[in-house]
């Protein structure tokens, strides 16, 4: 009995105040039958604020087809403003016979992450392969309130050029001992052990004492 309330004390030290939201990463696969994701084969992916989504082409090598995933967030015909896409040609393969690069900057996937607030809202956009043909696709970025943004890339409006404070996870323990060491946090946990049981021990003692005289 004794241990088992000596356990459950540690056990609510160690608990973390609340769980952060774990980011997703969907792969979309690009061939000659279209953008698939999953069992989704309609180019449509419906995903969280903070996610992200990365581009690949699964085309056989030896077709040498490449594609190109571009957005026009302005729709002046062009991909070279702030909130556009523009993935360049996306290869099935990155080495020669021999094993070389094939060229510098081949990329075998694309990926775009969506960890802004400005970012839920829907994208159209599209996958032009080398042999002229085109396929449409949608990303639908829904708004998500549980999770930290990740700041490492962006595009939107709240792209600025700014400095982000990390905010971490805090158990009731690293709270009370004013430490996120793995150390202290262990040094503290093993003195409340011994001091607890040393009160104990003395209580037992003590009983006994009573029960002799």
């Amino acid at each position: 009995m004794q241990y088992s309330v000596l356990m459950s004390l540690i056990m609510i030290l160690l608990t973390p105040i609340a769980a952060a939201h774990n980011p997703n990463i969907w792969h979309a696969l690009l061939s000659e039958n279209g953008i698939t994701s999953g069992t989704a084969n309609n180019g449509e992916i419906i995903i969280v604020q903070n996610d992200s989504v990365v581009w690949h082409n699964i085309e056989n090598s030896s077709s040498n087809i490449t594609h190109r995933i571009v957005f026009d967030a302005d729709g002046d015909g062009n991909y070279n403003s702030t909130e556009d896409w523009d993935s360049g040609l996306i290869n099935s393969n990155c080495t020669d016979s021999e094993g070389n690069l094939s060229y510098d900057g081949c990329r075998l996937a694309f990926i775009v992450k969506f960890n802004t607030s400005s970012s839920v809202g829907v994208y159209h956009y599209q996958d032009i392969r080398s042999d002229g043909q085109i396929f449409n696709g949608t990303i639908i970025v829904e708004a998500d309130f549980h999770g930290e943004l990740n700041m490492d890339y962006c595009f939107g409006d709240d792209c600025e050029t700014v400095e982000t404070k990390e905010v971490k996870e805090q158990s009731i323990l690293s709270k009370l001992i004013g430490s996120d060491s793995t150390l202290d946090a262990m040094l503290f946990v093993m003195s409340l052990i011994t001091g607890l049981l040393a009160i104990i021990l003395a209580i037992d003692m003590f009983r006994k004492r009573g029960s002799h005289s």
